[in-house]
């Protein structure tokens, strides 16, 4: 009874090569499901660190002169010299044109202006910006800022996967405006005056007055009471002319930024 016993306790009890064998099973599970878990947890771990940490600058660039027909002049620190085709402007500028004459500067590209004869504009910021990316995040933006002293000036902004945007100060109050915009805006004395051709702009004049909106077709004057901007097709043939001079000029500045080529590097 007593040797039965003890066979019994033999057979149940677990045997060293048995647990051996167990703690062999054991690491081997261990080891397949570190290799099958490892290499995703890396491929996440670099994900994240591409998606969390992709590059972003913002950088102060430079504008470039078209075509300047007649005469036309830039003013930088206190220096005052003649301006010519295919010259860089940077930031803080000042560009006047003589009578008679015409500049067409490329702020950045897709950015177009015209500067009219007598007019004059400072400006005041030229921005791109990347925050991603070029392959993963290509979102890009561009922004230039300039101060309409007086004279007249036409803007062209151009459809691009970046974001665009241009803001222009004046006596009168600040003007804004988007992608895919085409407007004309003038200052004499303290008075100011918006057209739109293409797209929707937005001013908002000194002094608290209400903002407003002018879409395609409309058109306005600040200082003034008025709330709601006037439509062209509704004012005299002068003024619906000028629908279709901005149009024209337009085209004319999406041409020289076509011929000017494709190789413009604003931070030259």
């Amino acid at each position: 009874m007593q040797i039965s016993r003890r066979l019994a306790e033999w057979v149940t009890a677990p045997r060293e090569k048995d647990w051996v064998n167990t703690v062999d099973r054991s690491k081997t599970k261990s080891a397949v499901f570190l290799r099958r878990t490892v290499p995703h947890g890396l491929c996440l771990l670099a994900l994240f660190c591409i998606t969390s940490c992709r590059p972003f600058f913002k950088r102060e660039v430079s504008s470039a002169a078209l075509a300047v027909e007649g005469s036309a002049e830039k003013t930088v620190a206190g220096h005052t010299s003649r301006l010519t085709t295919n010259e860089w402007l940077l930031p803080g500028a000042k560009v006047t044109t003589s009578r008679d004459s015409r500049l067409d500067l490329m702020l950045l590209p897709g950015i177009l202006v015209q500067l009219e004869g007598g007019t004059e504009i400072e400006i005041t910021r030229l921005r791109f910006a990347r925050n991603g990316d070029e392959t993963l995040h290509p979102m890009k933006a561009r922004e230039a800022s300039i101060r309409l002293l007086h004279g007249t000036l036409f803007v062209v902004i151009g459809q691009s996967q970046m974001r665009s945007r241009i803001f222009i100060q004046t006596p009168a109050g600040d003007l804004t405006a988007f992608d895919l915009r085409t407007f004309k805006i003038a200052v004499n004395g303290n008075r100011t005056r918006a057209m739109s051709a293409r797209g929707k702009i937005h001013f908002k004049p000194a002094g608290g007055r209400p903002p407003m909106n002018l879409s395609a077709g409309y058109f306005s004057e600040w200082p003034s009471n008025e709330t709601e901007p006037r439509a062209a097709s509704q004012s005299d043939a002068a003024t619906q002319a000028e629908v279709l001079q901005i149009l024209r000029i337009e085209k004319r500045l999406v041409r020289l930024q076509k011929d000017f080529g494709f190789g413009f590097a604003p931070w030259k």
